[in-house]
């Protein structure tokens, strides 16, 4: 109620990384939310990131990708679009198999907490594009990323870089906190 009184209109629901049992409690306490409209969908955050970039995320259940995890995911979801979009590390080993069954399920495959450089990324969004037929999606750009340098792009130039082809969306958390508002509207 208080997101739509601010003026949201759609809203996924976000968990962060924790044991294959707590996400399976998790998704299957809020696939009724789903089923009943108050939210679009869930959005899994991890647990496939990266121990440099994780931010709030518990290392302590940070794993590599898993399609296995996906399967019991969407099983405890307990019917198809209720799991929306899934954020992962892209350096992480088993990542194309899991973008594969990421799209096997409709699900979003969602670039974010990655300490990954540019060409891993670029060449991850192309996987997303190829297996999809989609832009991929970039999860809060700038956070939980290292920073570009003029040296190193990194992450944001990819995503960047992929996003003016049209094969990258990118999100941003433009609360005036975590991404200055000149950054912002460069980003624009």
């Amino acid at each position: 109620a208080h997101h739509r009184d601010a003026g949201t209109t759609t809203m996924l629901a976000s968990l962060v990384s924790g044991t294959p049992e707590t996400m399976e409690r998790s998704v299957r306490s809020l696939a009724p939310l789903v089923a009943d409209g108050t939210v679009a969908g869930i959005h899994l955050e991890g647990p496939f990131l990266s121990h440099e970039r994780r931010g709030a995320h518990d290392p302590g259940v940070l794993t590599d990708p898993d399609p296995a995890l996906i399967d019991r995911l969407v099983d405890a979801a307990g019917a198809p679009g209720v799991l929306r979009q899934m954020t992962f590390a892209p350096e992480r080993p088993g990542a194309q198999v899991l973008v594969d069954a990421l799209v096997a399920h409709d699900i979003t495959p969602a670039i974010g907490h990655t300490d990954a450089d540019a060409a891993t990324v670029t060449a991850t969004i192309g996987h997303v594009v190829e297996r999809s037929g989609r832009p991929a999606l970039v999860t809060h750009l700038f956070n939980g990323m290292p920073p570009m340098h003029h040296r190193a792009g990194g992450p944001v130039a990819a995503a960047l870089t992929s996003a003016a082809r049209g094969e990258a969306l990118v999100e941003l958390i433009a609360d005036g906190v975590h991404v200055h508002a000149e950054v912002v509207r460069m980003v624009f």
